[in-house]
């Protein structure tokens, strides 16, 4: 029994040495996986020049068209009628891309057509009333005249009979009568004069350059017929999508008898982009963007290629800072962080790229000191 006591006096506290040297190599090795960022940031750095090597910061690119991805979307919704153009295809700047069911904008456009003849032609009937007026105000013209002219006869008269008196050579009946002649003629004269007024005030309706109002009304609906078939014409056109610019289809996602709903999607109905130019753009950790500079050189690495290395060209940086979206797939990337984008241009490359693609990228912190110089990968 006391061998048994002795036994366990020393095997315990052995074993549990053990279980604890164990325990903590267990510790060691699972930080070492989860925070190989950390023990990378422990080493030396490696911005210090030491055979001919340079400060860099590594960073991860997207290659895009120079004009960036424009989604191509449509202004109204609709059954697609036909697709003009398939993935690769070269276009230019208003040639078709797909063409929507436009049947019921034709119809629409054939009525607004319709409203407009149907304008126009009240319009030039309203103008050809015109000389009749014109007629009408001569002919009271000319029955003011001849009214003036005959009460002017029947002055002279009245006036010749007051001179004469009653017994030698004309009669009181006589006198009364042409008085009565007078206010005859003084009352067509009105009659007359009004007439031609009427004649005149109705002229004046149609008179374009005082803004006559029956004119101008007939105007009015004229323009707005004709502005109703230039709204029928765009809403026709706009059933034809076409390209803003010129350059290379990228992607369709459309097809033939499909519904193409207007608005902005999740999935663009195509994506279309200029490929004579190549972009890439490079996503730099904001831990890393106070060690930018945008004339130092740069260079990217094609995936599967490291040796291989595209000289890049700044072209501009986009100023405000972004939560990260392109991910290089590494098990040790972070996707908490934010970036600064930076555009650089794709140098004459005779190898294939394309937009989309994931580049390495590797930018230098500081002015190379010596042609001597390069910048390589670790």
């Amino acid at each position: 029994m006391k061998k048994r006591s002795r036994v366990l006096r020393y095997a315990l506290p052995i074993l549990a040495g053990l279980t604890m040297i164990v325990t903590a190599f267990s510790i060691a090795k699972t930080n070492f996986n989860s925070h190989p960022l950390e023990l990378a940031h422990a080493q030396p750095a490696a911005g210090n020049t030491v055979s001919g090597q340079i400060e860099r910061i590594g960073a991860v690119g997207l290659v895009e068209p120079s004009s960036q991805l424009i989604k191509i979307g449509t202004n109204i919704s609709g059954i697609v009628e036909k697709v003009f153009i398939l993935p690769g295809s070269k276009v230019k700047a208003g040639d078709p891309l797909f063409a929507l069911d436009r049947r019921a904008l034709k119809a629409v456009l054939a009525q607004r057509h319709s409203e407009f003849a149907v304008a126009k032609a009240e319009l030039q009937e309203t103008r050809a009333g015109i000389p009749a007026l014109l007629a009408i105000i001569k002919m009271a013209q000319a029955e003011v005249g001849a009214a003036k002219a005959e009460m002017d006869d029947f002055i002279d008269l009245v006036r010749i009979a007051k001179q004469l008196e009653s017994g030698s050579g004309i009669s009181e009946r006589e006198k009364k009568r042409r008085q009565i002649l007078l206010r005859r003629s003084q009352s067509k004269l009105l009659e007359a004069q009004a007439k031609l007024i009427k004649a005149k005030a109705e002229l004046s309706l149609f008179d374009e350059d005082k803004g006559g109002a029956s004119i101008a009304v007939k105007l009015s609906i004229l323009e707005k017929t004709l502005a109703s078939v230039k709204l029928a014409e765009t809403n026709l056109d706009l059933g034809v999508i076409r390209a803003p610019i010129s350059g290379t289809v990228l992607q369709v996602n459309v097809r033939n008898g499909e519904f193409a709903l207007a608005g902005d999607s999740d999935q663009p109905l195509m994506l279309l982009g200029n490929t004579d130019s190549l972009h890439v753009r490079v996503d730099v950790d904001e831990e890393e963007i106070h060690r930018f500079r945008s004339d130092t050189k740069a260079v990217a690495t094609i995936r599967g290629s490291p040796d291989r290395k595209i000289e890049l060209s700044f072209v501009r940086t986009e100023p405000l800072v972004v939560p990260k979206r392109s991910l290089s797939g590494r098990i040790e990337e972070r996707v908490d962080t934010r970036v600064l984008q930076i555009i650089y241009k794709i140098e004459n490359d005779e190898r294939t790229i394309f937009p989309g693609q994931l580049l390495d990228i590797f930018i230098a912190s500081e002015k190379e000191k010596t042609n001597t110089a390069r910048i390589t990968p670790q």
